[in-house]
């Protein structure tokens, strides 16, 4: 049985905190996921929340499921069918990891990476995981959401440890968080293309960052653009991850018309 009690307290939080340090000393303090009805000058807030919402790989589950009849003759049936982990980084446009940054829950330290839950032998999971990112006054232009994806099985998760194999991701993606490079990604779900990971480490940032990140209404994966550099080492996949946004920000704004007006001397 969890019993949950709730005591209402009036006030801004710091007060509140001060006036009741014995009982709410060290307890963590959770903001709502956008701004309060009354906004005060001064008051600054710039973060990004990030809802892993589903998965499409019957694609991918198909053709290891081809494979793992060799296997099956064997002796060794493919137990990673249907898993997949998703992890989640943010990166620059030089492609290195921005470390302390995702935020998996209050009072937990940002880390590098968020590691999605796995689903046993689903090959279209509905995580519903929402993530916050920290995101910085400066340069957060510069910034992208790097996704990648692995198959994990439950013989991985019984030993205690992940093979080589698991470890190597099948597909990646990637969320530019100013797409036009001005205003800010606007809000709600995107679904994203995912690419060939098997040539991972011959790719660079700005090979991925010129193809299109996420599917455009009405299109396939194999109708979006991609760079020919790119096509040869990284092919779209057929599979694709939908995510929704949030931006709760004092500082960005995703309204590029405001923007262009609040820099019209700079227009030419």
């Amino acid at each position: 049985m969890l019993a949950v009690s709730i005591k209402i307290f009036y006030g801004d939080a710091e007060t509140v905190v001060r006036e009741n340090s014995s009982l709410l000393q060290d307890t963590p303090l959770t903001l709502r996921l956008g701004f309060p009805d009354v906004v005060f000058p001064g008051d600054v807030r710039n973060e990004l929340y990030i809802k892993l919402w589903s998965g499409d790989f019957s694609a991918s589950q198909s053709t290891n499921t081809r494979r793992n009849v060799a296997n099956f003759a064997r002796g060794q049936v493919g137990s990673s069918t249907g898993n997949v982990q998703v992890t989640m980084e943010v990166r620059d446009r030089d492609g290195r990891a921005i470390d302390g940054v995702v935020s998996q829950c209050s009072g937990e330290p940002e880390t590098l990476q968020f590691h999605s839950m796995v689903f046993q032998r689903t090959t279209q999971p509905h995580f519903g995981e929402l993530v916050k990112i920290k995101l910085p006054l400066q340069n957060a232009q510069q910034w992208h959401l790097f996704f990648t994806f692995r198959q994990r099985s439950s013989r991985d998760r019984s030993s205690g440890r992940n093979s080589d194999a698991s470890e190597r991701p099948f597909a990646f993606a990637f969320l530019p968080l100013f797409p036009d490079g001005r205003a800010f990604l606007e809000d709600g779900s995107h679904t994203l293309v995912l690419y060939r990971a098997d040539r991972l480490s011959q790719i660079t940032a700005d090979m991925y960052l010129g193809a299109t990140p996420w599917l455009p209404a009405n299109q396939r994966p194999d109708q979006v653009y991609v760079p020919p550099e790119l096509t040869k080492v990284a092919p779209p996949l057929r599979d694709s991850l939908v995510v929704r946004s949030s931006l709760c920000s004092t500082k960005f704004t995703q309204n590029s018309v405001l923007l262009s007006l609040l820099n019209w001397e700079q227009v030419t």
